[in-house]
């Protein structure tokens, strides 16, 4: 194949991909899920949770604040949210199924990681699981 009837394809797939991404932008902020009801990212404006506001904001919504395999599973589910929210264990985590500009760029898919915060520090939102 010449490369230049490569470098079409390739950019032929760059502009469905763009595509792709710029319709999972329209939906990203919602926080129901078709997939998996019991895991939902909560926010109240963008990263204002601490981990105590961030499990309150869970216990308001009827939830507790979700485990890191709660979320794995949501994930695994097709959960994809470009916000980091805090999690039980004290990590702030975000799920990423199809990385895109601005959110994984280009790092696989999977549960994307700020690791371990003060808890007292306002960084982040809220993943959920409704019992």
């Amino acid at each position: 194949m010449p490369n230049s009837e490569l470098q079409s394809q390739v950019l032929e797939i760059l502009d469905i991909t763009n595509e792709i991404n710029d319709k999972l932008d329209d939906v990203k902020g919602c926080t129901c899920t078709k997939y998996h009801e019991s895991v939902f990212h909560v926010s109240d404006g963008r990263y204002t949770y601490n981990f105590e506001d961030a499990k309150q904001a869970c216990i308001d919504r009827g939830a507790k604040i979700a485990t890191l395999a709660q979320l794995q599973a949501a994930w695994s589910a097709g959960l994809d949210v470009c916000a980091a929210g805090w999690l039980s264990d004290g990590s702030v985590r975000y799920p990423i199924r199809m990385p895109r500009t601005g959110c994984g760029d280009t790092t696989a898919a999977g549960i994307r990681s700020w690791g371990y915060k003060p808890k007292t520090q306002k960084v982040a939102d809220a993943y959920c699981f409704k019992v």
